[in-house]
Parts: C-alpha cells; structure tokens; sequence
C-alpha cells in the first residue's frame, strides 16, 4: 500500500468517525461526502507537494536498477515472509558499476515483524561490508520507511529500535577508514534481484552464500537490471 492509499483509507475512517460522533451525540449532521471531498483535496494536494518524500519529483523515483560509480559498490537488500508456513528471510545482493554481481547472500529469519527484517537485511550488509573493510557502497532498500530512519528522517519506534541502533553504531564503527556509505530507497521494479534471492530461499527453506558461482534465474535478473541501466 503506498503513502496515498494509505492516506486515503486513514479519510475515509476519520469521516465514518466524524459522522458515527455526529450521531451519536445528536450533533449538527455534516455532509459526508463534502467532508470525503474535502479531505480527498488535501490529500491531492500532499502527493503535488514537493515536500511529499514518496512523490517528490516523481520522474526521480527509482523504477530500475542503476549502476553506481566507478569503484562504488551497490547493494540492494530484501525482505520476504511466507505467510502460510510463517518463514521469513532477508537478503542482498551487491554489484559494481559494470553490473557484476560480487557476492549475494540469504538466509531464513526468526524475527516476526516485517518492519524489523527490513532492516535485519541492511543490518546484515553492514556486519559484512564493515568485516571486509569496503570503503565506498550505496545500500539500497524498496522499504522507504527502514531508509528515512537510517537517514534519520522518520521516527523509530517499536521494534525495529534496536536493528536502526546497530545500524547507526556499524556506521560510525567504518569512519575509523572514511567509509563513504550512502542509503538510498529504490522501487519495487528496481529491486528485483534482491527480491528474487529471498523468494528463493523461503521456496528452498535454506540460507545461501553465493561467492563465485550465481544461479542461472538470478544471473537473467541482472543482466536485465544492467541492460535497462544502459
């Protein structure tokens, strides 16, 4: 559900609220759907704003997969829950500016809220990106929310607190050799590598470490990822 469907149903509950109230307090009645209306136009007005952080230039807004810089490295990152068996991974994958995959990896999670696995998956690049010492990467996540807390632009609450405070303390723990760290939210449709290696260890029920040898489905998603970049 993106941030507009999300404030459209939050409208529509605050005028059953408004009008239940109404009722039940023989209150003055108020036209409903001028009220709908009325809501409805500010939240118009919310996607049209430049402040809007979902729809902010939306020609901006990353749909594909784009290569990074000569020796900066990116790693998109991922989350799945398999509902029906409550099996839940995380996963990344990171490539450099030719599109090569360097490493991927994956693995089944215990940890049961979608907020929290989120970022455990950023966590994860962090603990091994800090163990070999990477100087320039961009990390790349489709859950804007576990982004905006990373850059400190959203409230942490609940608990993925303590996976953002690891986060944070990794990042101060690389400036000891000038780490240059970037994140940086991505859309679903830029994603897809990393989303493809989290469905496929829930399906496997097994966690994977891919060094120099990828699958064959995963080395399609790339090389798809690099011809849309070109």
């Amino acid at each position: 559900m993106t941030d507009i469907d999300a404030t459209l149903c939050l409208n529509t509950m605050y005028c059953i609220w408004h009008f239940w109230n109404q009722a039940v307090f023989r209150q003055t009645t108020t036209n409903v759907l001028s009220l709908f209306t009325k809501n409805l136009a500010i939240t118009v007005n919310y996607a049209d704003s430049p402040k809007s952080e979902d729809n902010s230039s939306r020609n901006n807004l990353r749909k594909i997969w784009v290569s990074p810089q000569l020796d900066v490295f990116k790693i998109n990152t991922d989350a799945v829950v398999n509902k029906l068996n409550q099996k839940y991974a995380t996963g990344f994958i990171c490539r450099n500016h030719e599109g090569n995959i360097i490493f991927a990896s994956a693995s089944i999670e215990n940890h049961s809220y979608v907020i929290s696995y989120e970022a455990l998956a950023i966590k994860n690049v962090m603990i091994l990106v800090i163990n070999r010492m990477f100087e320039k990467f961009i990390i790349e996540s489709d859950s804007k929310l576990v982004v905006d807390m990373c850059l400190g632009n959203a409230t942490i609450f609940g608990h993925v607190k303590n996976q953002i405070r690891d986060i944070m303390t990794l990042v101060e723990s690389g400036k000891a050799w000038n780490m240059d760290l970037k994140f940086q939210h991505v859309q679903r449709e830029g994603n897809k590598a990393a989303d493809w290696i989290v469905k496929y260890v829930i399906q496997c029920n097994n966690s994977f470490n891919w060094e120099d040898q990828w699958p064959t489905d995963l080395l399609r998603i790339v090389q798809m990822d690099y011809t849309d970049a070109e």
